[in-house]
C-alpha cells in the first residue's frame, strides 16, 4: 500500500479523499495574494521602523557618550 502511494505521488496522482491533501488544498485556496498597494504600504512601514530604530540607537549612543 505504501509503495502504491509513493508511486502515485511521484506520478502526480493524488487522491482527493486524503485528509492531508484536503487540508493543504483548502489552505492554498484561502491564500491572500498581496496587491502592489499592500507591498508599498509594507515597504513604507518597514522603512519607518528602520529609521526609528536607527534614530533610537543614535540617541542612546549620544546620551552614553555625553
Amino acid at each position: 500500500m505504501a509503495l502504491g502511494n509513493i508511486k502515485s505521488a511521484y506520478s502526480g496522482q493524488v487522491s482527493s479523499e486524503n485528509k492531508e491533501y484536503k487540508r493543504i488544498k483548502k489552505e492554498v485556496e484561502n491564500l491572500r495574494i498581496p496587491t502592489t498597494r499592500d507591498d508599498r504600504q509594507n515597504l513604507s512601514k518597514d522603512r519607518s521602523n528602520a529609521a526609528n530604530s536607527y534614530r533610537q540607537a543614535f540617541e542612546k549612543a549620544e546620551t552614553c557618550n555625553g
